[in-house]
């Protein structure tokens, strides 16, 4: 996929990376983490996010992801990842609220 292509996430408006968007892996350079709201109304919650040095949106990150970047870094605390680079991938059998969606995940950068 070319940088100007659009995906299915793009067309959404969504400002955070979500699977669409990942549809070949991609590795990326951890920039910093935030604490963020995301989702609207009632549904808004605080989120933590991870932010990249490259031009990649920003992923909303869960205890999943969050415990990936761990294993994959090294890392003891959040600011001793920055830096570090991981890879994103789309794993299909993501399961959300009982249904397989697929989404993204975290892994060490392959060779």
């Amino acid at each position: 996929m070319s940088k100007q292509e659009t995906t299915w996430g793009d067309l959404s408006g969504a400002s955070f990376l979500t699977k669409d968007d990942v549809k070949q892996p991609k590795v990326v350079t951890i920039d910093k983490f935030t604490r963020e709201e995301v989702g609207k109304g009632d549904d808004a919650e605080l989120k933590t996010v991870v932010h990249w040095r490259e031009d990649v949106k920003p992923l909303v990150a869960g205890k999943t992801v969050i415990n990936q970047i761990k294993a994959v870094t090294g890392a003891e605390l959040p600011r001793e990842a920055k830096g570090k680079s991981v890879e994103l991938w789309l794993d299909k059998t993501v399961v959300f609220k009982g249904t397989a969606c697929g989404g993204v995940r975290v892994r060490e950068p392959s060779s």
